[in-house]
């Protein structure tokens, strides 16, 4: 994941000073409800919207943080 962030920081899509750390964030913020009872062997009810929530707020707080704004963005020429 850290490689594939890099490529998106040469991109401008991303601003990222710390590739490795931006990723381990990332796999932080996945961590959640889901993992936590899967991992105890727990039920979880509608698994698959669970799975969507996370995955989405997941992204949304990653690209809050390290998301590059449209107007900031590399152009080609």
């Amino acid at each position: 994941l850290s490689g594939w962030i890099e490529g998106q920081v040469a991109q401008g899509t991303l601003k990222v000073d710390d590739p490795i750390f931006a990723a381990e964030q990332f796999f932080s913020l996945c961590q959640t409800r889901i993992a936590h009872r899967k991992r105890f062997n727990m039920p979880l009810e509608n698994e698959a919207e669970e799975e969507e929530k996370v995955i989405s707020n997941a992204v949304r707080v990653f690209l809050a943080a390290y998301g590059v704004a449209s107007s900031e963005k590399k152009t080609a020429d």
